[in-house]
C-alpha cells in the first residue's frame, strides 16, 4: 500500500496500463503486419468491401489492438482508388476542423 502511494506521488509515475498503451502502437503494428492482411483497392463490389473489413476486424481483435489504432493501421493496406478516397476524407476533415 505504501509503495502505491509513493508511486502515485512521483510526477513521472504512470499506471501500467498507460505505460503499455504508449509503447504498444509500434508493437501492435508489427504484429498486424506479420499477419499479412489483405489490401483493398477500392473496388465497389459490396462483398469485397465487407470481406476486407471483416478480415481487418478479425486481425485487430485477435491481436487486442486498441480501437484508436484500427484506422491508422487499416489505411496502410489501401491501394488504388481506396487510398485516393482516404486522402479526400482526410482533407475534408482538415477543412471541417478549420470552420
Amino acid at each position: 500500500m505504501q509503495q502505491a502511494f509513493v508511486q502515485m506521488n512521483n510526477p513521472d509515475y504512470q499506471p501500467p496500463a498507460l505505460r503499455e498503451r504508449q509503447l504498444d502502437q509500434a508493437d501492435h503494428l508489427q504484429l498486424f503486419m506479420h499477419l499479412q492482411p489483405g489490401q483493398f483497392d477500392g473496388r465497389p463490389e459490396t462483398l469485397t468491401v465487407i470481406t476486407w473489413l471483416r478480415e481487418m476486424k478479425r486481425h485487430f481483435r485477435a491481436l487486442g489492438t486498441p480501437v484508436e489504432f484500427w484506422a491508422v493501421f487499416a489505411v496502410t493496406h489501401l491501394t488504388g482508388s481506396a487510398i485516393r478516397w482516404w486522402e479526400i476524407v482526410e482533407r475534408m476533415q482538415d477543412v471541417m476542423g478549420l470552420t
